[in-house]
């Protein structure tokens, strides 16, 4: 956990699972809260109790009244998608991964998206999302890139409420 004024970033170390163990003691000036997902690989149901018990007690006992999401992976996203209060009301996605394949080469890879950077005519239409990626990351490839899973409904989290 680092801070800085009225800010205060935890990064998840590991996955989500039964071995699970989170602390954070936000200071009294900490308003917003970023959980950084980047490290985090794995999660089961025993990790989604103790993340939401964590996270609503964090609000609870605190300053909090902003929670920010960076560096969200398919499996966070997807449990942001199905569990209720696993990103909590007063919560919102600041970045995540977008799980991408090139059919030409057979390879699956993540685009890291900033939410700011898409504009509300794509949030309005994700069911008919398309993205013109080369596969520069596979440079041999150079292939049209597709996404690599249900757009509509992987980026539910996205449309208003």
């Amino acid at each position: 956990m680092t801070d800085d004024n009225t800010i205060c970033h935890l990064t998840l170390e590991s996955n989500l699972d039964e071995t699970t163990q989170l602390s954070c003691q936000p200071a009294e000036q900490h308003e917003t809260l970023v959980v950084d997902f980047e490290k985090v690989k794995l999660i089961n149901s025993t990790g989604i109790g103790i993340w939401i018990n964590f996270i609503t007690a964090l609000i609870e006992q605190s300053n909090i009244n902003k929670v920010i999401f960076r560096n969200a992976r398919r499996m966070v996203i997807n449990q942001i998608n199905s569990v209720k209060d696993f990103l909590p009301a007063i919560g919102t996605v600041e970045s995540f991964y977008l799980p991408l394949y090139c059919e030409r080469c057979s390879k699956q890879f993540n685009q890291r998206l900033k939410t700011s950077e898409l504009d509300v005519e794509t949030v309005k239409n994700l069911d008919n999302l398309a993205l013109e990626i080369d596969c520069d990351q596979f440079p041999d490839c150079r292939s049209e890139i597709e996404i690599d899973t249900l757009p509509g409904k992987y980026l539910a989290f996205l449309k208003p409420t």
